[in-house]
């Protein structure tokens, strides 16, 4: 399906190329996983993006790889590769998350497990919990306050471990890839260009509906959970046999 034609390669970070932590900020991109993606990134045959739900200043200094697309809180900001896009929040919409995020904070304080995390244009609480009860509570008052303080102005997505409060604006890593998937073909020329995109959480299944008819999918892990991408990886360690065997089939074709 890819002899001959340039290869879009778009990548989640939590998940799918780096493992899941107790917290954000202890996850890393291990160095053979990095060391793959660099000399992906430097065949002249793909184009690397990595999409995360992450900030998009956070994923790209997780990530540290010069010259590929970066896309931040799931799409709503993307930079690299002469690819440019910030969706616009309005002011209105921004002191509303603040509030929410005070809000929250003050709610989640006793509660085992509750982390919140300002992500400039959303706000994420991170339910680090075995606790049933606990998650119940985190939940209940995460949508609670998420519609006492923003009402329709603010849209929730859950991922693993977590609930984000974003802007209501209609985009999404769905979205996002098509608009990368549009620019590279733009350069490439229209018809030549194979979108691929792999990634393990809730909010990937936007991407992988997006491109049903038009890229190759893989749903990271969750083996039980049903999904719209085409393929299935076992995990992290599937994934990267996956892009050392991508690798070697576009080396091969030169």
């Amino acid at each position: 399906m890819i002899s001959g034609r340039h290869v879009l390669l778009m990548l989640d970070f939590d998940g799918t190329l780096a493992r899941l932590r107790p917290t954000s900020e202890q996850a890393f991109l291990p160095a053979r996983t990095k060391a793959l993606l660099e000399k992906l990134a430097a065949n002249p045959g793909i184009t690397l993006a990595v999409i995360s739900g992450r900030e998009i200043g956070n994923v790209r200094r997780k990530t540290d790889i010069p010259g590929i697309i970066y896309a931040g809180t799931h799409g709503l900001r993307i930079e690299g590769n002469g690819i440019k896009l910030a969706k616009t929040i309005p002011a209105k919409t921004l002191r509303v998350l603040r509030g929410f995020k005070r809000r929250l904070e003050t709610a989640v304080a006793d509660i085992p497990g509750a982390r919140v995390e300002d992500k400039s244009i959303s706000v994420l609480l991170h339910c680090r919990s075995n606790n049933a009860e606990n998650l119940r509570r985190m939940d209940k008052i995460f949508r609670t306050l998420a519609h006492e303080c923003g009402g329709r102005a603010l849209h929730i997505k859950d991922g693993k471990k977590m609930l984000e409060a974003l802007p209501s604006l209609d985009w999404n890593k769905g979205n996002a890839v098509l608009h990368i998937l549009h620019e590279v073909r733009r350069r490439k020329s229209a018809h030549s260009v194979t979108a691929i995109y792999a990634g393990d959480d809730i909010t990937d299944e936007d991407a992988f509906g997006a491109l049903k008819n038009s890229g190759i999918t893989v749903k990271i892990g969750g083996a039980a959970i049903p999904t719209a991408a085409l393929y299935r990886a076992k995990g992290i360690n599937e994934n990267r046999r996956m892009l050392s065997l991508l690798l070697g089939q576009l080396k091969s074709q030169k």
